[in-house]
C-alpha cells in the first residue's frame, strides 16, 4: 500500500461510520418514543432525516418532509401516514395548545413520519444487508 503524501484520494470509508450512527439515531428513537417524549422523539427524527436526506430522491423526500402549499388542519383532518410529514407535524407542534391538547396525535404523526423513513431506509439497503450481499452475512 503507497502511503504517497501527494495522494489526495482517501483511502477511508465512511459507509460503516454512517450506518452507526443511523443505528445509534434509530436507538434513540426507539427510546423517546418507548418512554413517551414526543420532544426527544421529534429532534431524533429530524436528525435521522438528515442524515438520510442525501440519499432520498426528490419525490421520497417530499412525501417525509411534506410541502408548504398542503393544508392539514389537525381538527379537521384525519391523520394518515401519506399526510404525516414534518411541516405538518410542524404545523401542530407549534400551536402551544395542540402541545397541551393533541399529544396523541402528535405521536401518532411521529410514529407514521418514522415507519415512513424506516421503510425508505430498508428500501436503500440502509437496514438490513440486501438478500443478494452475502458480505453482511
Amino acid at each position: 500500500m503507497d502511503f504517497d503524501s501527494t495522494n489526495t484520494e482517501s483511502k477511508f470509508n465512511a459507509g460503516i461510520a454512517y450506518l452507526m450512527r443511523i443505528d445509534k439515531i434509530l436507538t434513540c428513537c426507539w427510546q423517546a418514543s418507548f418512554a413517551g417524549d414526543y420532544m426527544s422523539w421529534y429532534k431524533h427524527l429530524t436528525t435521522l432525516y438528515r442524515e438520510l436526506v442525501v440519499k432520498l430522491k426528490d419525490n421520497e423526500d417530499k412525501s417525509i418532509w411534506g410541502k408548504t402549499e398542503d393544508k392539514f388542519d389537525v381538527d379537521k383532518n384525519e391523520i394518515t401516514r401519506e399526510n404525516s410529514t414534518f411541516i405538518n407535524l410542524h404545523r401542530i407542534m407549534n400551536n402551544r395548545t395542540h402541545q397541551k391538547t393533541k399529544i396523541k396525535e402528535i405521536m401518532l404523526m411521529l410514529s407514521l413520519i418514522e415507519v415512513k423513513i424506516r421503510l425508505l431506509a430498508q428500501s436503500k439497503s440502509m437496514l438490513l444487508p440486501n438478500k443478494m450481499d452475502f458480505r453482511g452475512l
